[in-house]
C-alpha cells in the first residue's frame, strides 16, 4: 500500500529532524497532519 509507505517515510523524516533541529514533538504533529491531509490519507 503506498500511502503506507508514504506515511511511515513521513514519520521517519519527521523523527530525523526533531533529532537534528531540535524541533518540538507539537510542531512535528503539526506537519505531519498538514501533510496527512494534502495525502488524503484517513488513518
Amino acid at each position: 500500500d503506498p500511502t503506507r509507505i508514504l506515511a511511515a517515510a513521513a514519520i521517519f523524516m519527521a523523527n530525523k529532524l526533531s533529532k537534528e533541529k531540535n524541533i518540538s514533538d507539537i510542531s512535528i504533529q503539526k506537519r505531519f497532519r498538514e501533510l496527512i491531509r494534502s495525502l488524503n490519507i484517513k488513518l
